[in-house]
């Protein structure tokens, strides 16, 4: 008789292929699925009682910000909680690897509003060496993506120009070994410093080294409102010159513009993928949604130009040139700052928290910015597109599901703490916008596809046993933007390379995640 080290007895398997559910039982031993079927006479160390439960592989957040917190917190709840068992890091092309010592400061500071501190010694230098502080030392698995800003930014600093041919040279180097040690692919962020400076030509470049390996370029693309359509197609001049996969992050525009481009690409035989948070509203640092001319330089440039004269005047005309511009900004929410004096403005817009300062909505923004050193992130509310543009992007054959959870402050995006069961519980059970088995596709064996993990993504024998139970009938979000830390409710059962993490919904105490490579196409 097979003696088996976890037995998921008598659930509804949604095996990731987006098939029809089926009833069975599934096997685990020594972190890995070794079989699926009617195993009623099997034994095993624990036995979980999945009826009445839906029965997946884990969820894959393809795009997330928890470099940090899952180092300073490896328990890592608020992802566990959703379902999640494996996050891809290095987003927006900025991150924490490759970074020489010279350049940690510069990266630690830019990063705060987005991860906070570092929280453990920086000992790692090379894309590998940062890997390797998450192996077997955090409770999800992750990979990543080569940060275009940091190469750019070992090569060139903040130089706001085009890469010498040497320069290029030295930066394709640096891609090639991030790719050599794990990447998955390459990103960028071309609104933030230093990705802002590059132009297409460069990204073309850069991605060569990554086509070579099999891997995927990922855009944060420069505009997602007026100037959507020459974004995106850039992104499919790159796609198309580099011979290389693309991947649009958070594709938050209209159906009509952005689907049938993507349609086009794809017939003309463009590998064009994109994801997709179930919410209309961003988040990301204040600075960034400033004139560039403001954060240009880096951080001790941006800082000093806060306080020059003429500063506050030049910015003026950007915040508060008319009753537009003014109602653009009350969409704006402040959801972390770092000093405890400022947490009373945390959930309130940028119009109210200047209002209730006593300042001027240039004067609090510029004060602001000062006192926290940067380090404000804000939740951007979305008026460009509507609830139907959003269940189109979900729908979409090509798009896959994300948090891009940034998980700081007394009031994060809700994102961060409910994507999944979001998904499950309103757009599939509610609303059946999705069938439960694409939902289970896009969170699953898209993603590991798009990421390159052979062994993850779905039910089968020999793959890794990333495994997620939940109720069907019950899964549900709760996190709010008033209350964004709230924890889902219906998913019972977590399950990392083979060790239960969340245990009729309590988190074990369990940290088996592992540090994933990426495998060439």
């Amino acid at each position: 008789m097979t003696m088996f080290d976890l037995v998921i007895r008598g659930g509804r398997l949604v095996d990731g292929t987006g098939n029809p559910w089926y009833r069975g039982d599934v096997g685990v031993q020594g972190g890995r699925i070794v079989a699926i079927g009617q195993l009623a006479a099997a034994s095993a160390a624990r036995i979980i009682d999945a009826s009445g439960l839906v029965v997946s592989p884990g969820f894959i957040d393809v795009h997330c910000h928890s470099e940090m917190p899952l180092l300073a917190n490896p328990r890592h709840e608020g992802r566990l909680r959703q379902g999640i068992t494996t996050e891809l890091l290095g987003q927006d092309g900025i991150s924490y690897a490759p970074v020489s010592p010279a350049n940690r400061d510069f990266w630690a500071w830019y990063m705060t509003g987005l991860d906070g501190p570092v929280p453990v010694p920086w000992d790692w230098s090379s894309v590998g060496e940062f890997l390797a502080r998450y192996h077997r030392r955090v409770a999800t698995n992750v990979a990543y993506l080569v940060p275009h800003g940091n190469v750019r930014y070992e090569v060139m600093g903040s130089a706001q120009r085009p890469p010498t041919v040497e320069e290029l040279r030295r930066m394709q180097a640096l891609v090639a070994e991030g790719m050599a040690q794990g990447a998955a692919g390459l990103s960028t962020g071309l609104i933030y410093e230093p990705c802002v400076y590059a132009d297409t030509d460069e990204l073309i470049a850069l991605c060569a080294p990554v086509a070579e390996a099999g891997g995927v370029f990922v855009t944060h693309m420069r505009d997602y409102l007026t100037n959507i359509i020459p974004a995106i197609e850039e992104t499919f001049v790159i796609a198309r010159t580099a011979h290389a996969p693309a991947h649009i992050s958070h594709f938050n525009t209209t159906a009509d513009v952005g689907l049938p481009l993507v349609d086009r690409a794809r017939q003309e035989g463009l590998e064009i993928t994109f994801d997709v948070y179930p919410y209309r509203a961003g988040c990301t640092i204040l600075v960034s949604q400033l004139p560039s001319w403001v954060q240009a330089g880096g951080c001790e440039q941006a800082l000093a130009r806060l306080y020059e004269p003429g500063t506050r005047e030049r910015l003026r005309p950007a915040l508060e040139a008319d009753g537009c511009t003014l109602d653009k900004w009350q969409h704006y929410t402040i959801a972390a700052v770092t000093q405890p004096h400022n947490r009373c403005y945390e959930g309130l817009s940028l119009p109210t928290a200047a209002e209730a300062a006593h300042k001027s909505l240039t004067d609090f923004v510029v004060d602001l910015l000062a006192e926290e050193r940067l380090a404000v992130t804000i939740i951007a509310h979305q008026t460009h597109r509507s609830e139907a543009d959003l269940v189109a992007a979900l729908r979409h054959p090509c798009s896959m599901f994300c948090t891009d959870g940034i998980l700081l402050g007394g009031s994060p995006h809700p994102r961060g703490y409910g994507t999944y069961p979001r998904i499950l519980g309103r757009y599939v059970r509610e609303q059946r916008a999705l069938s439960l088995e694409e939902a289970i596709r896009k969170m699953t064996s898209l993603p590991a596809q798009h990421i390159g993990l052979p062994d993850r993504g779905l039910l089968r024998p020999g793959f890794a046993a990333d495994i997620v139970c939940f109720d069907p009938e019950t899964v549900l979000d709760q996190a709010t933007y008033e209350q964004g830390s709230l924890p889902p409710v219906g998913i019972l059962y977590v399950i990392v390379n083979g060790e239960v993490v969340i245990d009729e919904g309590r988190h074990t105490g369990a940290l088996p995640g592992q540090a994933l490579k990426s495998v060439r196409r």
